[in-house]
């Protein structure tokens, strides 16, 4: 065994390290690491050495070790290695001082670490699946004005307190997660396809740089705070996971840089109107840029969700994630669909969207018998594919079709009216609970009913105050306050004047006069939230001129209003109104009745962002049914 006096110790610590001998494990004689009996050949290492706790030879490691560094504290060593194989080696004792050799963890080996490192020079650690290194508290890792470079595979755990001005570079196809204190200033950048896995509850000093087909992970329910820049660049990835608790990163020093990808896993069903913050921005600023494919208010789906993407939540800047339907999506992809209706022969058709063209058109079943006619579309069993609404004209009867896109596995009956004097004034989810809800209108007696409906059954029928005078009438339910609860728009035929009912549920929590129409002509033709600020607004259509007008709502208040143009050929009509492109803004769906062409307009608010041909439906008795 080699020995060194107390004065050498200390001036190999001090000095520039240099590098030594290679020695070997063999762990004969304990786990102390200074006993010369536990390396092969019987000699211990010293200062600077690299030490190999190796599969050789093949009898020097039993499945589990515990390796105990009885050296002086911060004897420097230049690299350390655990190549054992199936062995695990937990590692006691006291701290090292590592040189430029680094760490190295062989395949099969597992290295569990509670020995303080302190790095005397940048380095390069490596990693091989299905081994693992895992450092553990309350042992520390020190960069000092180091950068670590960790490169490999394998599925790695920091735990412990990292400090220093140095930073860390995670390259390779590794994963590790850090839930120790991550204190470190430099900066920590992730490439190749590495993940950084964020699971501390401690707040994070070190900029993070995600680069091209690298990713960040934070671990659901962590809720991870940064003092510090978080950069996305192209090609990397954010993964955000819903399970219920939410992956999410608060950050409260600019910028926040986004160019590259969200992914996101949803493991829940959450109703519509749901709120998922994914970065809560607290540095003041705007974030800078935005996930790729995903501008302001743009939708996607995940799971059972779509979700429409917002830089502007919370408190102004966050990134949020809000669960929304858009009116009519048969296949749940987050467009609208278009749903059709021949009234002269019974048939029945959907064409799905993908913005303004047809993805595929397909035929429904025939209802032959005329009577039918579709009420409305919405999601009645919350698995974000909308369903179709069936009342019988002549016998009262009420008929749900579960879709699935163009099939329509279940077809259920509800229940039979009791009047046939009763109208579907709008299909909507009134109580935020994620699944679509019907209001009724009796035309005899002015009677107004909401089923909060539970799939295909009534879960509960409540009357709302009754309008006795009949020119008034439901012309269109949405969310235009917010809440993520349906409210109702209603326009006297006679007078022109305009109320909207803001809603919780069955309960009308306020009744509101606006600006009275008074050109009877116009009449409002769809519902839906043009510029994607969470609240429905109106689409109007005066039948004489071809003037298009809009109406931006705010609650019960209309935020602005523009003429957006005027179709003079008044043989075109606009049949629906719903998000057909998935940007999060709803569009207009035109027909003409005279040559059956039709056209979608993509909208940006009260702008046209794309007028385009569809297609021509030369049988001109068909009609559209939903969106409505």
């Amino acid at each position: 065994m080699k020995y060194l006096a107390a004065g050498l110790v200390a001036a190999l610590l001090s000095a520039t390290p240099a590098v030594g001998t290679t020695v070997y494990w063999s762990g004969s004689n304990g786990g102390n690491w200074s006993v010369s009996s536990n390396w092969l050949g019987g000699v211990a290492p010293v200062a600077n050495d690299s030490l190999v706790f190796a599969d050789y030879p093949s009898t020097c490691c039993a499945p589990s070790i515990v390796i105990n560094n009885d050296f002086p504290a911060n004897t420097a060593f230049d690299s350390l290695s655990f190549v054992a194989g199936p062995t695990n080696f937990s590692a006691t004792g006291n701290a090292v001082n590592l040189g430029a050799g680094g760490v190295h963890q062989g395949a099969a080996t597992k290295f569990f670490g509670s020995i303080p490192l302190v790095l005397t020079a940048s380095q390069t650690w490596t990693t091989q699946s299905p081994g693992h290194v895992d450092l553990y508290s309350p042992a520390s890792l020190d960069l000092g004005a180091n950068n670590l470079t960790i490169s490999g595979s394998g599925t790695h755990s920091f735990q412990n307190t990292i400090t220093g001005t140095g930073g860390i570079t995670l390259n390779g196809s590794l994963a590790i997660t850090f839930s120790g204190t991550m204190s470190y200033t430099g900066a920590t950048v992730v490439g190749g396809s590495a993940t950084l896995q964020l699971a501390t509850p401690n707040a994070i000093a070190t900029p993070i740089v995600i680069n091209s087909g690298a990713f960040l992970y934070d671990v659901a329910g962590s809720a991870a705070v940064m003092n510090a820049p978080l950069t996305i660049n192209a090609g990397g990835t954010f993964q955000v996971v819903i399970n219920p608790a939410t992956s999410n990163v608060t950050v409260n020093v600019a910028p926040i840089t986004l160019s590259g990808n969200l992914a996101v896993g949803n493991y829940v069903v959450a109703p519509v109107g749901t709120v998922y913050t994914i970065i809560g921005n607290q540095t003041g600023n705007a974030v800078a840029g935005a996930f790729a494919g995903l501008p302001e208010g743009a939708t996607f789906t995940s799971g059972a969700n779509t979700f429409r993407i917002s830089y502007l939540g919370g408190s102004g800047h966050d990134v949020t994630l809000t669960v929304v339907a858009p009116r009519a999506d048969l296949n749940a992809d987050g467009k609208s669909d278009v749903v059709w209706r021949n009234p002269a022969t019974g048939d029945d058709a959907a064409w799905l969207m993908n913005g303004t063209s047809i993805l595929s058109a397909a035929p429904l079943p025939t209802v032959s018998d005329l009577s039918w006619t579709i009420g409305g579309s919405g999601d009645f069993d919350a698995n974000v594919k909308s369903d179709l609404i069936w009342v019988n004209g002549s016998t009262g009867d009420v008929v749900i079709w579960l879709m699935d896109g163009t099939t329509v596995p279940w077809a259920v009956y509800v229940t039979t009216l009791t009047s046939t004097s009763w109208h579907i004034g709008g299909v909507a989810d009134f109580n935020f609970d994620g699944k679509a809800d019907v209001i009724w209108r009796n035309g005899a007696t002015g009677e107004v009913v909401v089923w909060l409906m539970d799939g295909t059954a009534i879960g509960n029928a409540a009357y709302l105050p009754t309008i006795a005078d009949l020119n008034w009438g439901i012309v269109g339910v949405g969310d235009f306050n917010g809440d993520a609860m349906a409210d109702v728009f209603w326009r006297n035929s006679a007078t022109g004047e305009n109320v909207v009912w803001l809603m919780n549920g069955t309960s009308m929590t306020s009744a509101t006069f606006i600006d009275s129409v008074s050109d009877l002509n116009y009449r409002v033709v769809g519902v839906g939230d043009l510029d994607a600020d969470r609240k429905a607004d109106l689409v109007w259509w005066n039948q004489s001129t071809g003037d298009v007008a809009v109406w931006l709502m705010d609650g019960a208040t209309i935020g602005s209003r523009a003429v957006v143009t005027t179709v003079s050929d008044l043989n075109w009509h606009p049949e629906a109104v719903g998000d057909f492109d998935g940007d999060g803004k709803a569009d207009i769906f035109w027909r003409n009745v005279a040559t059956g062409d039709t056209v979608v307009w993509l909208m940006n608010g009260s702008s046209i962002k794309q007028a385009s041909f569809v297609t021509t439906l030369a049988n001109t008795n068909w009609a559209v049914a939903a969106p409505r």
